[in-house]
């Protein structure tokens, strides 16, 4: 037989034909929206199998500028067609959201080792798989984790008050990662991960930047005042972070990526170290089984219009709820992790759950506006004569036998913060925090929401005592009354419209002190009722230093040589003028609504000391300009790398945009924040004028 095979090929080499050599390609890079699977190389030409990801009823596209590029020499083998696919044509994604397609190319020649895959008609470097080998067959993935199974069962289920004294939070605490992007290219252009964590005692985000070097490690120490998720973003790459205060986690992820439940995941991460190490296995272990109690996105946002559907819909998700809390009290008690961990885990996973509900019922209640469009160009909200209004007891009944697991429950603090982000701005809540930091309403100003800083206690009835109502109505809806998720979002806001935001009123300190003496009856968690007091702390602190200092005000702005040299790079040819930073990017829609707003603004200032600078990766160059150009947009326009930018978010702690930094003629930067800044009561004027 081997003689056989050997006669066969030499008289295939005689007369001219050559069989195709099929490989599976060892690729640094997949891009975004498709990646190689197999390449197969012949005398006529080369065949690349792909695959297209997208969201259900999403598309993608491939078009005829499509090209491998030989890494040596520079050549370009152009494509010449296309198999289950037609180029330039929309490919709309199935409902498992991927798509398989061959792309037939020029013939490579031999010795070709390294290509790269460019569509030339699309400028994204995130578009291009990079490091295609042609002589090397895919490196098997790193076997999944598991957690060690116990041979007999130790959990008696989750119980929240075992973490009513909060002794998992600690305050200036930090946490060190040492990080290992596996397939790391630096043809990306980026060298630096970003980590974003959340503070949610005080309502803050924390930025840090850790650099990479040539072989794509990194390494970092976090500020982390409690357990929590990190969000971790490398060039285009995101992931998520479990990690716990005091700990060091090694960390390994890759460029490579997957298409699971509509988001985009690293194809493998690897943990070791700390008890983070062990929660972060098994949230990946139990992924795929929890997979199938979530609703996929595109069912419950194609009903929001029909109330009924969407009750339908909020009774399915609870139901799914319940499903998952019965899987989780037979899978975790066999899982050979700690109590704390295995609580930990319950708690993320089952929040991650509700959040569908929440985030349902948000959307829902968005549709009392319709966005309009101005003659100015601006984006107003205007009422829905169409809305029809859903009472909150009618959209959170039902759910009372699981809903204190998540509302009543202190380590949903270590999970997502978008799920205290939305119970924030849930019905449930979102007066009563305002009450509790002394702002009891909103109302439409201009289009768009705001606070009124008025009291709505009626005579004889204390502060506390309008609290106590609201949690005396969410006892009759939810079967809650005073519980951790109402405590936390109340002392949450005291806290950041104060210490953290500073508030600018004629006392501030006094006024704090009496709203926390209204509150603290209210308080039964100890890292809570601890966080306002040091909040009062704070204050004083920075009273008595004011009052100690010379007679010449107190200037707590900074100078832009002390916060950021990218931001210094960026002003410097407007010194001695006002200057607006406006960062943004070009598929962020209250970014876009808000240049808007402001553009018969910088019209008004064209022949004042004041400039207009919108910032923003040079990754949207070109989506930015076509989009300014055809708004007609004056002012500066600045375009910085993925590294800069993520150097500014950190001296920033930017974790959202639009984000805004006013700096005065001499240098001060004399406000900041995300969404934009206010330029009312004759602000701008003033410092034009100075």
């Amino acid at each position: 037989m081997k003689h056989l095979k050997t006669l066969v090929v030499l008289i295939a080499t005689i007369s001219g034909v050559v069989a195709a050599r099929a490989i599976v390609p060892q690729v640094d890079y997949q891009a975004r929206w498709y990646s190689v699977n197999e390449v197969e190389m012949g005398n006529d030409v080369t065949r690349v199998g792909v695959t297209l990801t997208n969201q259900p009823g999403y598309w993608c596209r491939l078009d005829s500028s499509t090209v491998l590029v030989d890494r040596a020499t520079g050549k370009e083998y152009v494509v010449i067609g296309a198999e289950g696919m037609t180029l330039g044509d929309k490919v709309w994604m199935p409902a498992e959201g991927r798509y398989e397609a061959t792309l037939i190319f020029e013939p490579l020649p031999e010795g070709v080792k390294v290509v790269d895959m460019i569509e030339k008609s699309n400028p994204e470097q995130t578009d291009v798989i990079y490091g295609i080998h042609l002589t090397k067959e895919r490196d098997p993935r790193p076997q999944k984790q598991s957690v060690p199974m116990l041979d007999v069962p130790a959990w008696d289920g989750f119980n929240a008050d075992l973490y009513r004294d909060m002794d998992f939070v600690s305050p200036g605490a930090t946490a060190h990662i040492i990080g290992k992007i596996d397939n790391y290219v630096p043809q990306l252009g980026y060298s630096v991960v970003k980590i974003i964590g959340h503070d949610q005692l005080n309502l803050t985000d924390n930025v840090t930047v850790a650099d990479i070097d040539s072989t794509g490690a990194f390494v970092t120490d976090v500020p982390l005042s409690h357990p929590q998720k990190l969000q971790l973003s490398y060039g285009d790459r995101y992931a998520s972070l479990f990690l716990m205060p005091g700990d060091t986690l090694r960390y390994t992820t890759t460029t490579l990526q997957e298409y699971k439940d509509g988001d985009r995941v690293p194809a493998y991460s690897l943990y070791d170290g700390g008890e983070s190490a062990g929660v972060n296995i098994a949230v990946e272990s139990l992924a795929d089984s929890l997979s199938r109690y979530k609703l996929r996105y595109g069912v419950w946002t194609g009903i929001l219009e029909q109330p009924d559907s969407v009750l339908a819909c909020k009774d399915r998700m609870a139901d799914n709820v319940r499903g998952a809390i019965g899987y989780l009290n037979r899978v975790i008690p066999m899982l050979d992790l700690s109590q704390r961990q295995k609580d930990l885990l319950f708690t993320m996973s089952l929040t991650d759950l509700f959040l569908q509900i929440e985030d349902m019922g948000m959307r829902y209640r968005d549709k009392i506006y319709d966005h309009v469009m101005s003659e100015e160009g601006n984006v107003k909200r205007e009422g829905n004569p169409d809305f029809m209004a859903m009472g909150d007891s009618v959209y959170y009944s039902g759910m009372q036998d699981f809903i204190g697991l998540i509302y009543d429950n202190p380590l949903v603090m270590c999970g997502e913060w978008i799920v205290i982000n939305r119970a924030a701005f849930s019905p449930m809540f979102r007066t009563q925090n305002m009450v509790a930091g002394g702002v009891v309403g909103i109302e439409p100003v201009n289009g768009t929401l705001q606070a009124i800083e008025e009291t709505l206690v009626g005579d004889g009835e204390s502060r506390t005592d309008r609290l106590r109502i609201f949690d005396e109505r969410r006892r009759k809806i939810l079967g809650l009354g005073s519980c951790f998720m109402s405590e936390l979002l109340t002392t949450q806001y005291l806290v950041h419209r104060f210490v953290v935001s500073g508030e600018d009123s004629v006392n501030p300190l006094e006024e704090y002190c009496e709203l926390a003496s209204c509150l603290m009856p209210l308080v039964s968690h100890k890292a809570l009722a601890r966080n306002v007091i040091d909040g009062i702390a704070k204050m004083a602190l920075e009273t008595g230093m004011k009052n100690a200092s010379s007679a010449t005000p107190a200037d707590d702005s900074r100078s832009i040589a002390d916060v950021s040299e990218v931001l210094a790079n960026i002003v410097e040819p407007y010194k001695g003028e006002v200057v607006y930073v406006d960062i943004w990017a070009f598929w962020c829609g209250p970014c876009r609504s808000g240049i808007l707003a402001i553009k018969d603004l910088v019209k008004e200032y064209s022949d004042k000391p004041f400039k207009v600078v919108y910032v923003a990766e040079d990754t949207g160059k070109v989506q930015c300009e076509r989009w300014l150009d055809e708004n007609g947009i004056e002012g500066e326009r600045v375009y910085v790398s993925t590294d800069a930018y993520a150097r500014l978010s950190s001296d920033f702690n930017i974790s959202g945009i639009p984000f805004g930094i006013l700096i005065a003629k001499d240098g001060r930067i004399v406000d900041e924040g995300h969404v934009r800044l206010s330029f009312d009561g004759g602000r701008l004027e003033r410092l034009v004028s100075e």
